[in-house]
């Protein structure tokens, strides 16, 4: 049986992907269906920061008048961002003020992470005016995907370290940055568990599921994606979307808590290990 903290985001990952949906059928331009998608997602961010930290989009701008792209999320330090700036658009970010920049798609696809790329660049330029300071982790967060799934974590594996995504989630069909991996925050597939006679899951084992049945597995009442961890691989598994994001706020909790913009990393205590575990694609 998944914990409570497990089924509360589950739930919360349904309700993110039916506000995507209904969005997306409602709304024909695709830069509207973004931004729709991107409201989404800053509302579930909002809920689960501290009140010290204020989520916007925007421009990021230095000293030196170098300026990144428009950049989707910024997550930034309310006592440090000049009011001059903070109208209700909040468009423009001092780069001193940034504490996490997330770049948000509705279908990610192995072009699109190469153009994440190029916009990590932009946001790798930019100089922070006090020295020392470690630049804001900027990653990428993609409602669903186009094509293998393998083949869009292997893209982002084949990025130069430095544009790499910082953070990495596809909720559809559940595929999070993962720490364990062993290059930090490399895409991996986060599976449904198989489970024994009682229905308790099982460490290390994934539900295995026959592909041409169906593009999903539905069982108790929730609906789990179907993929494989090789591009043209024939073995096909339950991938666990409420997981994916779980992991994902987890990751992006951490990170803000390790840079000192939270007191601690309260999810962190709530997380048995069999909730982080995850398995690597295969690229051979």
């Amino acid at each position: 049986m998944a914990n409570i903290i497990e089924q509360y985001w589950t739930g919360v990952t349904q309700r993110l992907q039916v506000e995507a949906d209904v969005f997306n059928s409602l709304v024909r331009h695709n830069g509207e269906m973004g931004r729709a998608n991107e409201i989404s997602l800053m509302n579930v961010l909002s809920s689960m920061l501290p009140s010290s930290l204020g989520v916007g989009t925007g421009v990021i701008f230095d000293h030196q008048g170098n300026r990144s792209s428009q950049t989707d999320i910024i997550l930034f330090d309310r006592a440090k961002h000049p009011q001059v700036l903070a109208q209700t658009t909040q468009l423009l970010f001092p780069v001193e003020t940034v504490v996490m920049a997330l770049e948000v798609k509705t279908t990610l696809t192995p072009g699109l992470v190469e153009e994440f790329a190029e916009k990590k660049r932009s946001f790798n330029s930019l100089t922070d005016s006090r020295p020392g300071v470690q630049k804001a982790t900027f990653g990428i967060f993609g409602f669903d995907c186009s094509g293998a799934v393998a083949s869009i974590a292997r893209t982002v594996c084949d990025q130069v370290e430095a544009e790499r995504p910082d953070i990495t989630c596809v909720i559809n069909p559940g595929i999070v940055g993962s720490a364990s991996s062993s290059v930090p925050f490399v895409p991996e597939l986060v599976p449904l568990h198989a489970t024994d006679g009682i229905g308790e899951k099982v460490a290390g084992t994934w539900r295995e599921v026959i592909k041409a049945e169906s593009a999903y597995l539905e069982e108790d009442r929730s609906i789990y994606p179907i993929t494989a961890l090789k591009a043209y691989g024939r073995t096909y598994y339950a991938g666990e979307p409420g997981r994916a994001l779980l992991l994902f706020c987890d990751l992006l909790l951490a990170d803000l808590a390790a840079r000192g913009y939270m007191d601690h990393h309260w999810l962190a205590n709530y997380l048995p290990q069999l909730a982080k575990e995850t398995q690597p694609f295969e690229y051979q």
